[in-house]
This record gives structure tokens, C-alpha cells and sequence, in this order.
């Protein structure tokens, strides 16, 4: 190989380098989105549960409770 041959592929070999840490990167982080899309879900459901819990809390209190 010559010097323009070599610089080249080096030139090709850094673009496909770089392209691979873009798939790699965007991969990572439509990971991320994800893992936060089922925490948010996650939370979403725990609210809701936490929410029934307390209105039954409050139910409970109103039953027993002259105020």
C-alpha cells in the first residue's frame, strides 16, 4: 500500500469508527429511555395504589371517628 492508499483507509476506517459509536451511543440511549419510560410507568402504578390506600385510610377515619 502506498501513503494515499494508507491515509484512505485509515480515513475509512475512522468513519466506520465513528459510525459505530453513533449506533453504539443511540442504542444506549434508547436504552435509557426506555428503562425510564417503565420507571415513570412504574411510578404511575404505585401512585394509583397509594392514592386507593389513602382514600381507604380516610374512609376508615370517617367511619370511626365523630370529627
Amino acid at each position: 500500500m502506498n501513503n494515499s492508499t494508507s491515509s484512505e483507509q485509515a480515513k475509512i476506517d475512522a468513519e466506520i469508527a465513528v459510525a459505530a459509536t453513533r449506533a453504539s451511543v443511540r442504542n444506549a440511549a434508547q436504552s435509557v429511555a426506555d428503562s425510564a419510560g417503565a420507571v415513570n410507568e412504574q411510578a404511575k402504578e404505585k401512585m394509583v395504589e397509594l392514592q386507593d390506600k389513602t382514600s381507604e385510610k380516610i374512609a376508615n377515619l370517617k367511619e370511626h371517628c365523630s370529627c
